[in-house]
């Protein structure tokens, strides 16, 4: 793996030193050719739009001022004011309207409509929303009625013949007075407005939308409202009347460059769009070019590198090999790679290094065999005294009561401590065998201090055939009764747990005792910790954690928690082994803690 890694690398270093300038050199002539491309893009669509909107404007006003005339017209005042209004005065309408449009009446609907609707003249189809007894305070026909002249109404419906229609140009026809005589309406079909950008002048796919100063669309090629009059909630951020000219938006999935022309006295903006695959289409050449030879570079890349990482990677194989053997324990290994450069030095080293570890292990296992056996004969020697120390002074505290009962109880429990230390069974112990000790000590102990405290055990019964160390909870649960709860007012608990967790024992001996301040539980097995408060129990806790480390690992030992509230939890986490069959260390008998 080792040689396939450094394979790898000189091969990738020596891709990126050839592929990154042609990459970053493609890069720089896409963006310059977009960039042109863009800018080009943006005058033809810039100038389309202003002269899409002065064609609209044209025609918006042509109209206009052809309206205006028709309302001011006295035969057609006359008509609206006379008495009587027949078929002859809608004949004379009719005429007027076909003059005013001049050949433009099938491009066009147009309506006269009076205030009394005595009089409705239509080129098609009068629209109900027209009828001035109804609508005269509503939409088109109230806004007419407020301003003086014609004015251009967004006004998107479907008349009755099917038109779709997105514009009104009207006018209310007053007398000399100011007075409403009927309104004067010209519809532009979508149709119409279609033909008329259509007719612009330019040789890209444009798409185009008029919207007024509220948003509302009278056309709409880029689909902003979806079917509505009005721009979708989700186009709304995209398009606004300060939009600048030549900027890019998302519609539909698909990004345009879009430009904005005001028009009608910027009541009115069109938006001109083109797909920007143009653009893109139109690098295309550039793009395939700059693949072609980066496509190149890497093959040649790759042959240079091969062939160079190909003259090492035997003799690398050889030494990893070796180095991997010497790793895995085997330290007889060798490397037989012979070279004047300084793989050649490395070979000769490392076989120089595997030959010193060799002594070097078997001396330090010697050593480490003798330190091992020193250190446990040291921790048999320091804690022995202590307990014996302990329950000889309970004895002779009993003999001083003459309670005769109770000391033959203590003797008694003392006994089946003492023969559980110097049994011939060795330095291990089943679970059960411990459960049994250590309840004849907590016993042996009540005695000796009546009502002090309760004790329970509460073990998952699989456990009670597994083996550990002896003497490693006995002097924990020793520890909680002397430091934990005897400098505690009133009675105490204490609980004994176990149970198998993942591939361990873990045991827990909790009581509720004064307990230790965070500082005080940090130094209790702190190899350093000189506290004169923690020195008894941090010396026997510091023994059992130094044991069980020495003997099964640093993963496994003593966790404490504890507060001056709650009392004390002290966690032993130790590997599972059965009685049967089991191959822990041996232990040495008689070691006991206070």
């Amino acid at each position: 793996m080792a040689n396939k890694s450094f394979f790898s690398k000189l091969l990738l270093s020596f891709m990126m030193v050839a592929i990154i300038p042609i990459v970053l050199l493609g890069i720089l002539s896409m963006r310059i050719s977009i960039g042109a491309t863009r800018k080009q893009l943006e005058k033809q669509v810039s100038s389309a739009a202003i002269r899409a909107g002065e064609t609209l404007a044209l025609t918006f006003t042509d109209l206009q001022d052809r309206l205006d005339l028709f309302c001011q017209d006295p035969q057609l005042l006359s008509v609206l004011t006379s008495p009587t209004k027949g078929e002859s005065e809608k004949q004379q309408i009719y005429q007027k309207i076909f003059f005013l449009l001049a050949g433009k009446s099938s491009r066009f609907e147009m309506h006269v409509i009076a205030m009394d609707s005595t009089i409705a003249v239509s080129t098609a189809y009068l629209p109900k929303t027209y009828n001035p007894k109804e609508f005269s305070s509503w939409g088109l026909l109230r806004t007419l009625g407020e301003v003086q002249g014609t004015k251009v109404y967004a006004n998107r419906f479907s008349s009755e013949s099917g038109t779709e229609m997105i514009a009104s140009i009207g006018s209310a026809i007053r007398d000399t007075k100011g007075t409403i005589l009927g309104y004067a309406i010209i519809d532009i079909p979508y149709q119409r407005i279609q033909e008329i950008l259509d007719s612009v002048a330019t040789e890209l796919p444009l798409s185009y939308t008029i919207l007024d100063t509220c948003q509302y669309l009278l056309y709409d090629d880029l689909s902003l409202g979806e079917g509505l009059p009005f721009i979708t909630p989700a186009n709304q951020s995209k398009i606004t009347s300060e939009s600048p000219s030549g900027f890019l938006q998302d519609f539909s999935d698909k990004k345009y460059l879009l430009s904005s022309a005001p028009f009608l006295d910027n009541q009115f903006t069109l938006l001109s769009a083109v797909p920007m695959d143009l653009v893109f289409q139109s690098n295309n050449l550039i793009a395939i070019i700059a693949v072609a030879m980066a496509f190149i570079a890497l093959l040649f890349c790759l042959l240079f590198s091969w062939l160079l990482a190909k003259n090492f990677s035997t003799s690398l194989s050889k030494i990893v090999l070796v180095m991997g053997e010497a790793e895995q324990g085997n330290l007889k290994a060798r490397t037989d790679v012979v070279r004047d450069d300084e793989l050649g030095d490395l070979a000769n080293g490392l076989n120089k290094m595997i030959e010193n570890l060799d002594e070097l292990f078997e001396e330090n296992l010697q050593k480490q065999d003798n330190l091992r056996l020193a250190e446990i004969k040291q921790l048999q020697a320091q804690i022995n005294p202590h307990f014996l120390y302990n329950t000889l002074d309970s004895i002779k505290y009993l003999a001083k009561l003459k309670m005769t009962d109770e000391i033959d109880t203590v003797i008694s429990r003392l006994g089946t401590l003492l023969k559980s230390s110097i049994n011939s069974k060795g330095g291990v112990e089943t679970v059960k065998e411990t459960m049994f000790i250590i309840k004849s000590y907590l016993e042996l102990q009540q005695i000796c201090y009546p009502g002090k405290f309760d004790f329970s055990m509460d073990l998952d019964p699989d456990i009670y055939s597994f083996v550990l160390p002896k003497l490693i909870i006995q002097p924990i649960v020793e520890n909680a009764i002397i430091h934990g709860m005897g400098y505690k007012l009133g009675k105490c608990t204490l609980l004994i747990k176990g149970k198998v967790y993942a591939e361990s024992i873990i045991f827990e001996i909790i009581d509720d005792g004064i307990g230790m301040d965070e500082e005080l539980v940090a130094s209790v097995l702190s190899p350093t910790s000189v506290r004169k408060e923690t020195e008894g129990m941090s010396i026997g806790l510091k023994n059992i954690h130094r044991r069980i480390q020495l003997f099964f690992g640093n993963e496994y030992g003593l966790e404490i928690e504890s507060s001056e509230t709650f009392g004390t939890t002290v966690r032993i986490r130790l590997p599972i082994s059965r009685q049967t069959g089991h191959a822990d260390p041996v232990l040495p008998t008689g070691i006991f803690l206070s």
